[in-house]
């Protein structure tokens, strides 16, 4: 997902429309949101390790995501 997509680091707005576009576009039921967010957020994380300058500048010292 995260090659296919193509997130952009530093550009969250547009990573989310991205995500719910593509969602809409391929019928993906988004009424769980706790679910689509696991999805988005797994793919931004891989986004980051497909981009090595990117992990580094990370500030959360790799703690999960609040929820």
């Amino acid at each position: 997902k995260a090659r296919m997509l193509q997130f952009q680091p530093d550009n969250n707005s547009y990573n989310i429309q991205l995500y719910s576009a593509v969602c809409k576009a391929c019928g993906v039921d988004t009424s769980d949101e706790d679910k689509i967010f696991e999805d988005y957020q797994a793919i931004y994380e891989k986004t980051l390790e497909m981009q090595p300058e990117w992990s580094v500048e990370r500030k959360d010292g790799g703690r999960e995501r609040a929820r």
